[in-house]
């Protein structure tokens, strides 16, 4: 939000590499007690590259026949490559950690090379623990920019829910400093992030493997260890479940009392481990920016008064992080795309 600020309100913000950036040195501080320090550089620490190259080079291998996968040795060698790499700086941060014991650090970290298994009495091994590292920020950093990204989007374009949010930021949590117990309170801003994962989910398909023979819906037949994958989006905005409105982005369904009324897993976020992350991080992201907004002078009845329409925020002269916001997602009228999607 400094960098923002800094900007000033008449210039377009990366939105999407910004909070790459924001996600991966969150969890790598919070989880691994590690640096990246993303936004001191101009390009990304040189793991999340090679993460994300390793990422979507395992996942053209897993869809080519064995016998063409010979044929991309390169590729197939430049990923080893990234793999080597990224042990390296894994095995680093761990051998840190154990030459340099943190016993009050409340990290996984601690958690893994240290916890103990109630029913075995085993212990994580260190080899172990230096896959978990990447699978962990593999698995959360882009999933979380995406739906921050996504919450920036549908709220910019939506001012009376941007206003109804600000209103609860300010009642809650006013200018003092947020606290977990806050979180709690945060009822709408919770509601529109879970309407968000259930609008755009960052994940594109839900994937299982049968694990017995059987029939669904009482006429397609399914073989013990197939594979059978489903679009989140179609999912998540079936109008049987979620009315005639499911293309709409509306909070109010994601309420307590709205939320309890849904039928059983009619929505699912993304797993939930990675959805605990995103629900905290998320919630204290959105209430550190709404917090910053009535600083900057915008108050959440001004906001209310604006006409229903993005055209609202775009004659607003404020330097608010919302307008910013507003500026990268909406100047070219579109919903932000990249490979998650």
């Amino acid at each position: 939000m400094l960098k923002w600020a800094r900007f000033g309100p008449d210039t377009e913000i990366e939105l999407i590499e910004d909070m790459s950036r924001l996600t991966f040195d969150t969890i790598g501080l919070c989880s691994f007690g590690y640096r990246f320090n993303e936004f001191y550089s101009e390009e990304p620490h040189p793991f999340q590259k090679q993460l994300k190259e390793s990422i979507v080079e395992s996942g053209k291998r897993a869809n080519r026949p064995d016998l063409i996968n010979l044929l991309y040795y390169r590729d197939e060698r430049h990923r080893q490559e990234n793999i080597v790499k990224m042990r390296d700086l894994c095995g680093r941060i761990i051998r840190e950690r154990l030459e340099n014991p943190q016993p009050d650090a409340k990290d996984l970290l601690n958690i893994m090379l240290h916890g103990i298994d109630k029913e075995t009495g085993e212990k994580l091994g260190v080899e172990n623990v230096m896959y978990q590292i990447p699978t962990l920020l593999g698995g959360g950093y882009e999933t979380t920019s995406a739906t921050l990204c996504f919450i920036y989007y549908f709220m910019c374009s939506n001012p009376e829910t941007l206003a109804k949010a600000q209103q609860e930021v300010d009642q809650v949590v006013g200018d003092k400093v947020l606290t977990y117990d806050m979180l709690r309170e945060l009822k709408y801003l919770d509601a529109c992030m879970k309407e968000t994962l259930r609008m755009q989910h960052p994940v594109s398909l839900l994937t299982r493997f049968c694990m017995r023979d059987t029939v669904l819906g009482g006429k397609y037949f399914i073989k013990k260890g197939q594979m059978v994958s489903g679009i989140w989006r179609h999912f998540h905005r079936d109008p049987k479940i979620w009315g005639e409105d499911a293309d709409k982005f509306r909070p109010e369904r994601m309420l307590d009392v709205n939320f309890q009324k849904m039928p059983p897993n009619s929505w699912k976020p993304v797993s939930i481990c990675i959805s605990y992350l995103i629900d905290n991080r998320l919630q204290s992201w959105l209430c550190e920016l709404a917090q910053q907004i009535t600083n900057n002078g915008v108050s959440s009845s001004a906001m209310a008064c604006e006409p229903a329409s993005v055209e609202g925020l775009r004659n607003k002269r404020s330097s608010s992080a919302w307008q910013w916001c507003y500026k990268s997602l909406m100047s070219r009228r579109r919903t932000p795309t990249t490979n998650w999607s």
